[in-house]
């Protein structure tokens, strides 16, 4: 009887086993098969820029994960413990659940991964006292271009599998600054159509946001965006379009003071954006004037606020002339940023868009917000 040792990057495949004695020594072609004792089960798209589902599944049935973890699932996040998911560069891999012999993960895989086959690592247990589960040459890594999509021009595409993703890439005004609007819609019933918003990083871990329908600000100097889609509901096998437009956009500047409807900052044009606003105090207010001309009658301002920082609790209201008249109401502040609808402008003349937080929810580490204002 003889023990043979196999180290934790030992390669995959079938290995022969020579015996010598005084006498001679005897080969036993392919006598054994060294395997993973980690199965690696991607569901999804194993591509650039993508969302994949992963099932990792042990051959170990004498090693069962640490299961250990914190949380409720309900308040808190759940979290393991003592399982860590080996750095794959351009990867995040994060545990959504664990039993004994199985760990499901959810991946995220920046635009610029490096494509290729990738090594795959779960280490259970405590620090110190852990266990190795190596899959070598888990998956390959497809490389892929962004497809891309035009402002104005609807674009179909069919997702074919379930989990399945897309990417796709927008490039706004090279020279000058756009209200960028784009959503992603489909008649299929069940489907949930949305898609993951990146910067021109292409990272994850710089996400914009995960949604179907997006409004942004571009800028000469960051205006390439890209769209991974994904619907997390798993249904496939339907058409989907994305539709998107860019309208040129005037910038203002949130200069202080600009506290009372006196001291506003004026809007020459609209639509117009304030970007990088700030709330300095749980008090603070920021006021932007707008000059409404004879071809605004009847139409209402729409104000839509946005990170910014996420958790900026902001409150919105459009007034007339006098600056404290409502034109119809202050927004829901049903969320952190508002998407509001003033009453129709009755009249040419001065108007104004108040902006300040909620005190209730005020954090002093989460004062700025971006604001667009536009006409409908």
């Amino acid at each position: 009887m003889a023990a043979i040792t196999v180290g934790p990057d030992a390669e995959i495949g079938a290995r022969s086993v020579t015996v010598t004695d005084s006498a001679a020594a005897l080969t036993y072609t392919d006598g054994f098969m060294v395997e993973s004792p980690l199965a690696l089960d991607i569901v999804g798209t194993p591509a650039q820029g993508s969302i994949m589902m992963a099932y990792a599944v042990s051959r170990d049935f004498e090693t069962p994960f640490d299961t250990t973890y914190t949380g409720d699932g309900f308040f808190t996040p759940i979290v393991y413990t003592n399982l860590q998911v080996s750095a794959v560069a351009g990867i995040d891999g994060s545990i959504s659940a664990a039993e004994p012999y199985k760990v499901e993960l959810l991946m995220l895989v920046d635009v610029d991964a490096a494509a290729g086959e990738k090594d795959f690592n779960i280490l259970s247990g405590p620090a110190g006292n852990q266990v190795h589960f190596p899959a070598p040459k888990a998956f390959d890594l497809q490389a892929r271009d962004a497809e891309v999509l035009t402002p104005g021009t609807p674009l179909t595409g069919k997702i074919t599998e379930a989990f399945g993703t897309k990417l796709y890439k927008i490039e706004g005004s090279a020279t000058a600054a756009q209200y960028l609007s784009i959503q992603v819609t489909a008649s299929e019933s069940g489907a949930a159509p949305a898609f993951a918003l990146l910067p021109e990083s292409g990272k994850f871990a710089d996400m914009l946001d995960y949604t179907n329908v997006s409004t942004m600000i571009t800028q000469p100097t960051a205006s390439t965006f890209y769209l991974v889609f994904w619907d997390n509901t798993g249904t496939y096998d339907y058409d989907f379009e994305l539709e998107s437009t860019a309208d040129a956009i005037t910038v203002i500047e949130d200069t202080e003071p600009n506290n009372t409807s006196a001291t506003a900052v004026e809007a020459t044009a609209l639509p117009a954006a304030m970007l990088g606003a700030s709330l300095a105090t749980a008090t603070d207010v920021d006021w932007v004037m707008y000059e409404a001309a004879a071809a605004d009658v009847g139409k209402r301002f729409h104000i839509v606020t946005m990170p910014g920082d996420p958790a900026c609790d902001t409150v919105v209201a459009a007034y007339e002339s006098d600056g404290t008249t409502l034109l119809g109401t202050v927004s829901s502040d049903g969320d952190y940023h508002e998407d509001h609808l003033s009453a129709a402008i009755p009249a040419a003349g001065t108007y104004y868009i108040r902006v300040h937080a909620n005190a209730d929810y005020y954090s002093p580490s989460s004062p700025a917000y971006d604001m667009v204002i536009t006409l409908e």
